[in-house]
């Protein structure tokens, strides 16, 4: 009998699958990781500090301009209002689930606080406000090619201008601020920031028309990344001083630039601010607002040049003449990137701080 042939059992396919062993794909998110941080190293201690939950430019009124503020103001059980302070010490990302409910930041550059209060005097729903105090937003100390651009409203705070509107209204505005006397350069300057300030302000206003508005979870997402990073990839520890807005690599009292916006000449200017700010304080609790002051913690040079020329002592008048709670966070050493922002790790402590504030007012304990 001629041999049955055997039947061959097919052999399976393999099915092939890209990928990489596992050490070498460790070794890749390792490199990536440090190339990540040599990228941003240089921006110091994080990318957008203040743009974290999508903010927008809000008109005042004329020689007012705009300030910062979150898009939830309208909704907000809280509102924090100050300076760039404010902007960097309070973290937008953390200090709605602190139990005080949702929190809006309101804030300008060296803003003085009572023209930040002009909105909030016409909200026709009281809530609770924090006041972000400090001698020279009693007079504030804007900058004046920026003062000049306010005359007016311009297209670059209305975040639904389009670009080309920006750029028309720019480039007649330059001629404008030379022409003032202010430097070519410095007024060139002044222009490339209204861009940014607009840039930033129409990506968060086109975001909130999307079908699904991820203005927020975007910004939220980009804060809490850049939040992880300074925290444990890229700690700020040493510490080291950074150049701030007076130029002064370690600030002092003898620093000329910011101890000028404090001189003694200044002082009555401080005190007529202080009085017009507790009159406004006093509104804003006749409508039904809940308010609370803070000051925000800096290093001890800078305190020392605020408190000179009587600064303390016209804070201090603000809150015994009305009466409202007023929590001093004193100077803090080695917590700031320039002596007067904090850095992440002291933004983390200040605004559970500010919450439970918040928290012992409503409970009564204050």
């Amino acid at each position: 009998m001629p041999p049955v042939p055997q039947q061959r059992t097919p052999r399976r396919r393999r099915i092939w699958t890209p990928g990489l062993p596992s050490g070498v794909a460790l070794a890749v998110c390792a490199l990536a990781l440090l190339g990540w941080k040599q990228v941003t190293a240089d921006r110091w201690p994080t990318s957008d500090l203040e743009a974290v939950v999508g903010e927008r430019l809000l008109w005042i009124g004329p020689g007012l301009g705009a300030y910062w503020c979150t898009l939830g103001m309208e909704q907000a059980d809280v509102v924090i209002v100050g300076d760039s302070r404010v902007a960097h010490g309070i973290h937008q990302s953390i200090a709605s689930q602190l139990g005080i409910g949702k929190v809006a930041i309101a804030w300008g550059h060296a803003a003085r606080m009572l023209d930040l209060l002009q909105p909030l005097l016409e909200e026709p729903n009281p809530r609770t406000v924090v006041l972000s105090l400090t001698p020279l937003g009693l007079v504030g100390r804007p900058n004046p090619p920026i003062v000049e651009s306010l005359r007016e409203f311009h297209p670059a705070c209305d975040p639904t201008s389009p670009p080309y509107l920006v750029k028309q209204w720019t480039e007649t505005e330059l001629p404008h601020l030379v022409e003032m006397g202010f430097d070519p350069t410095y007024a060139a300057g002044t222009m490339r920031w209204w861009i940014a300030q607009h840039r930033r302000s129409r990506a968060a206003f086109l975001r909130s028309k999307r079908f699904f508005d991820s203005a927020g979870l975007d910004l939220r997402l980009s804060h809490m990344a850049d939040r992880a990073r300074s925290l444990w990839l890229n700690p700020i520890e040493p510490f080291e001083w950074q150049d701030g807005w007076w130029r002064a690599p370690n600030p002092h009292a003898g620093d000329a630039y910011y101890h000028e916006a404090l001189a003694p000449a200044g002082a009555l200017a401080r005190h007529e601010g202080a009085l017009a700010l507790i009159q406004a304080i006093e509104q804003l609790k006749a409508r039904g607002w809940e308010v609370l002051a803070i000051r925000m913690p800096v290093e001890p040079g800078i305190r020392e040049i605020e408190d000179a020329n009587g600064g303390e002592a016209e804070l201090n008048s603000i809150w015994q003449a009305t009466g409202i709670p007023f929590l001093d966070f004193g100077v803090e050493v080695n917590t700031t990137t320039d002596g007067s922002h904090l850095n992440w790790r002291a933004a983390d402590a200040t605004t559970r701080a500010v919450a439970e504030f918040v928290r012992a007012k409503r409970s009564g304990s204050l």
